[in-house]
Parts: C-alpha cells; sequence; structure tokens
C-alpha cells in the first residue's frame, strides 16, 4: 500500500551512473523515498497513516496523473537554482523526446497553481512523482543532465515508479539482500499486488525506470540479478517499448504512437 502514496502507477534505462542516486543516500541529499523520489508533506503524511482506501492503483484515484496530459513547468531562479542555457536545452530535448513517443506534453507554466519546477538546488537527482502543487526535478550535478537520467526523472513526474518493487518481481528477478546496507534495504521492498498496478502490462527488464544490477552494492556484487540470463537492466538511454505503452494507457492517449 505504501507504495501508492508516492506513485499513481508503475512502469518498467548501461552505466555504473546509472540510478539518479544509487550509494549516495545520507551524503547531504534531501530525504527520499525509494532513492530519487522526493515526497510532499502531504505524501508523508498519508504515507504514516497507511489510507488504502485513499491510496489505490493509478486508475482508481487519478489525483497525481496531470490534467489536459500537459506538465506546465518553470526553471529555478538564481545562482543556486539557475540552469545554463546549455543544460535547459538538454532537458527540452529530453520533453520532445517523451512528447514524440507519447501523448504527454511539457509546457512553459502561464499561471497553473500545479507545476513542475526544473532546478539544480542540492546535490544529486532526484524527483517528486506524480503532480503536485510544487512537482520538482533537481539536476543538482553534472551527471544529471545527461540525456536518459532527465528522461528518467521526468517520469517519476508524470506519476511513474520503478519496476524493480512490483508485487511479481520475484518471478523475474533476484533481490541479493546480502550485497546492500540494512539503511538502503528500503528502495528494493516489493509492493503487495492489492495496491499494485502494472496497468496489465508486463514486466520489463528494459525499462528506463529499472534498478541496475549492482544498485545499492556495498561489496561490488549484484544486488539484482534477472532470472533470465543475457537481459541488460539498469539502462539509462531511451524509453523501452513498455514504458511507452504504460505512459499512453496512463494517460489515455486516443492512440499509442
Amino acid at each position: 500500500m505504501k507504495w501508492f502514496l508516492v506513485a499513481l502507477c508503475i512502469i518498467w534505462v548501461n552505466s555504473l551512473d546509472l540510478e539518479d542516486n544509487e550509494g549516495q543516500l545520507g551524503d547531504g541529499l534531501p530525504e527520499l523515498y525509494d532513492g530519487d523520489m522526493l515526497l510532499t508533506p502531504e505524501q508523508k503524511l498519508i504515507l504514516s497513516l497507511d489510507e488504502k482506501d485513499l491510496w489505490r492503483v493509478s486508475h482508481r484515484n487519478l489525483i497525481y496523473r496531470w490534467p489536459d496530459k500537459t506538465v506546465p513547468y518553470v526553471y529555478g531562479a538564481g545562482p543556486i537554482d539557475g540552469l545554463t542555457n546549455d543544460e535547459k536545452n538538454k532537458v527540452r530535448a529530453a520533453m520532445r523526446y517523451i512528447e514524440s513517443k507519447t501523448c504527454v506534453k511539457f509546457r512553459g507554466r502561464k499561471g497553473q497553481r500545479d507545476h513542475l519546477i526544473i532546478a539544480k538546488g542540492k546535490p544529486g537527482c532526484f524527483a517528486n512523482t506524480g503532480r503536485t502543487r510544487f512537482a520538482r526535478v533537481n539536476l543538482g550535478e553534472e551527471r544529471c543532465f545527461k540525456h536518459g537520467t532527465i528522461v528518467h526523472e521526468l517520469l517519476h513526474i508524470l506519476g511513474f515508479a520503478h519496476s524493480h518493487q512490483a508485487p511479481n518481481r520475484d518471478d523475474y528477478v533476484d533481490i541479493k539482500w546480502e550485497n546492500m546496507n540494512k539503511s538502503t534495504k528500503f528502495p528494493f521492498k516489493k509492493l503487495p499486488s492489492k495496491d499494485w498496478t502494472m496497468l496489465d502490462l508486463p514486466y520489463d527488464y528494459a525499462s528506463i525506470l529499472h534498478y541496475s544490477r549492482k544498485a545499492f552494492s556495498i561489496n561490488g556484487k549484484d544486488t539484482i540479478v534477472p532470472k533470465e540470463e543475457g537481459v541488460e537492466i539498469g539502462q539509462r538511454i531511451r524509453l523501452s517499448e513498455l514504458d511507452i505503452k504504460r505512459v499512453n494507457k496512463y494517460y489515455k492517449c486516443p492512440e499509442q504512437k
């Protein structure tokens, strides 16, 4: 249940600096849920209340889905939060990429209360999940401006979460708890099927939102081992076909691109 305070729906991104804040928890970052998702005070409250009827699967409670399939956004300002023109171009390229594959649009804010703020701020790459009044993508380091990383964080903003916590994940991956610290085990907890939906789409090893094999490893050994031989996980290059289908299905796109 607790997952769906944070996200309305799950979707399922080749390198070791792939997962936003993997291996960096407690390193001057704000308190994050599942490694790279920033919670609002309201979301934290509901997590503590564990109200099952409030936080069901995406199609039962849509308050975190952006209306009109459009995310209004602004850039942070000032010496701390401000982005350079080159950095803004990289963000827009990631937005255009998502727009080319889905019906979702990113548009400059024109007075909307609920909107996205894209800023540098604190170290690390992280984001809110879904629509909030001041949703935020934090791109606080040079590595955050890689195309796949920006796409990953924007998918969180659209309301999607990591794939390795799916209720059926044990059919597809083995989690090696012995290779991670106790304090970093929370991003690997499996979610109950009663509170979770994959929108009737399969588990996706190839998702831009899937954790890597060595996510949060303390000894260089794998923390996630796919049951299917030869598959790659943790890519941060492109949306998978199932990523695209999930976004289009969740936002009720008239036709999948």
